[in-house]
Order: structure tokens, then sequence, then C-alpha cells
């Protein structure tokens, strides 16, 4: 944001500073991602972890 300010005080740099402010939107909000629970995210990390260490082990996934 402060870098598209900047650049606004020259002519020549206004592309640059509006480019500036998109990527200043996207990394506010990141693309493709959820806001959860940090109980949630921890269980599918668990969950995802197991299923991973099955898989590499060969054995089937157990039903929960």
């Amino acid at each position: 944001m402060f870098a598209g300010v900047i650049n606004f005080l020259f002519i020549i740099t206004i592309p640059f500073a509006l480019q500036s402010f998109k990527l200043a939107g996207l990394s506010f909000w990141p693309v493709g991602r959820r806001v959860v629970p940090s109980e949630l995210a921890n269980e599918a990390r668990k969950r995802n972890a197991q299923e991973k260490l099955d898989k590499l082990r060969g054995t089937s996934v157990a039903a929960q």
C-alpha cells in the first residue's frame, strides 16, 4: 500500500502504483483459502498425516 502511494507522486510511475494496489489487495485476501477454527485445522492436519502414514505403510485406513 505504501509503495502505491509513493508511486502516485510521480506521473511516470502511476501504472506501477495501480499494480501495487492490486497486489496489496491479493495479499490481504489469499486466493483459495478459508478461515476455520484452529481446532478444525489441527484435526484436519492429524487426519491428513495419518492417511499419508497409512499409505506409506501400505495399510488401509481404519474406520473411525
